[in-house]
């Protein structure tokens, strides 16, 4: 399923738009490599407290996704981004 989110052309949009824009206000990489490391570092989270297969994968897509708000602004993309989320997600 995450393979499915990395290649979802709406979510690359979200990643690539949100890292330019916080790219203008000086921030560091927030596109894709960013998302792959948050992505992985969840998921081995996950593992060390003994969650199961699927949670471990839900943690990799919510890891994934997690700064998909950055692209309408950084200081609710939290909120921005669950929206957006649920909408690809439903």
């Amino acid at each position: 399923m995450l393979e499915e989110i990395r290649g979802d052309g709406a979510v690359r949009t979200y990643i690539k738009a949100g890292n330019d824009s916080l790219g203008v206000l000086d921030y560091t990489e927030h596109g894709f490599v960013h998302a792959a490391i948050v992505s992985r570092t969840a998921a081995a989270v996950l593992r060390r407290y003994h969650s199961s297969p699927r949670e471990c994968e839900l943690g990799r897509i919510a890891g994934y996704m997690h700064d998909i708000g950055n692209m309408v602004n950084q200081e609710l993309h939290a909120l921005t981004g669950a929206t957006i989320a649920f909408r690809i997600l439903d």
